[in-house]
């Protein structure tokens, strides 16, 4: 029984393995950045549904005269505030504050829509844009008679 070395192994060579590594990797980067994109649609998503809640929640209330009848949300860069009343006052312990998850922001900071027996006090239709990054946004639309379109 002499032992020799013969071409005609029946295992991998190096090349083929490093060939399959790579298009393994490949495959790999090309499904994890599709990846992070549908999670960031869907963390964006997510935070304009808890918005426009909050937004029906207050028109809501203004039209059915709770707490003295007007209810409103300032919506900032980094969240926003519900409140109750004509004006937005930072200081008020009954403020609910919300804040958008990490990565998500609004582009016009410092809105203050009040709404006053379901309707907006607004003069023409307010348009608030949320994005995740320079490729994914999102915009909810309040019209002055308080539709909220998104």
């Amino acid at each position: 029984m002499s032992s020799t070395f013969s071409l005609d192994s029946n295992g991998f060579s190096l090349v083929e393995i490093v060939i399959g590594m790579a298009l393994f990797t490949m495959a790999t980067t090309v499904v994890f950045a599709g990846g992070i994109k549908w999670y960031q649609r869907a963390v964006l998503n997510s935070n304009k549904i808890a918005l426009v809640a909050e937004l029906a929640r207050a028109r809501s209330q203004s039209l059915f005269g709770r707490d003295g009848g007007s209810h409103g949300v300032f919506v900032s860069e980094s969240g926003y505030v519900s409140f109750v009343g004509d004006e937005f006052d930072s200081e008020d312990l009954d403020n609910r504050v919300y804040e958008f998850d990490p990565g998500i922001s609004a582009e016009n900071s410092s809105l203050v829509v009040v709404f006053e027996l379901g309707k907006a006090l607004v003069e023409e239709p307010v348009r608030i844009n949320l994005s995740a990054d320079s490729e994914s946004s999102t915009q909810i639309e309040l019209s002055e008679e308080g539709v909220i379109v998104w």
